[in-house]
């Protein structure tokens, strides 16, 4: 996208079946360049670089996977609701190394 440097707003839309109703507004679509993923394969990118797909038509499941450093002093609030009232205590907490926090880990 050529607004590089440019700020802007997520806006909640839950018209769609989609598991995070993020949008954007601002955004010239058109110019946009699709990058197709082969099946089994995957992409990496920083999450604050506009992303997005199409909805998925097809019968096969389409997954994603966010992975997140954090501090183990981090104050994670599972009973927070979010705006797209996504459900935090889905998410697995993995400990890498140094001390552990106040956190049950997945591992």
């Amino acid at each position: 996208m050529p607004s590089r440097g440019t700020w802007h707003e997520h806006e909640i839309d839950s018209s769609g079946p989609t598991t995070l109703p993020l949008g954007l507004e601002g955004i010239d679509e058109s110019a946009a360049v699709d990058i197709e993923v082969e099946a089994g394969a995957f992409s990496v990118h920083d999450p604050f670089i506009v992303h997005g797909s199409n909805p998925n038509r097809s019968s096969r499941r389409r997954c994603a996977v966010t992975i997140k450093y954090i501090s183990t002093d981090v104050k994670f609030d599972r009973d927070y609701v979010s705006p797209t009232k996504f459900d935090w205590h889905g998410v697995r907490l993995c400990h890498a190394r140094g001390a552990r926090g106040a956190h049950t880990y997945w591992n």
